[in-house]
């Protein structure tokens, strides 16, 4: 039978050995994340939302300019999506 000391240090070892498992699964997680930000498509796909944010967050535009630049926004935007 295991003294309380015994079951104190496999709990402690359990918790360490989970605790080790979790930031391996963290740190594949963030390299996974690094790498689809890194990627050419995430970059293209990324630079055509923040296109269209930009143009959503103009104050003062001419309501033909604004869907003029607004449809190739989204033909950008849609076409950029699609290629993931």
């Amino acid at each position: 039978m295991l003294n309380t000391a015994q079951i104190l240090k496999l709990v402690l070892l359990n918790m360490e050995k989970g605790f080790r498992n979790k930031i391996m699964t963290e740190q594949k997680l963030l390299t996974d994340i690094q790498e689809f930000l890194a990627r050419d498509k995430t970059q293209s796909f990324l630079n055509a939302a923040s296109q269209f944010v930009e143009l959503l967050e103009i104050e003062i535009i001419d309501k033909e300019d604004f869907f003029k630049r607004a449809h190739l926004a989204l033909i950008d935007l849609y076409a950029s999506g699609h290629k993931f």
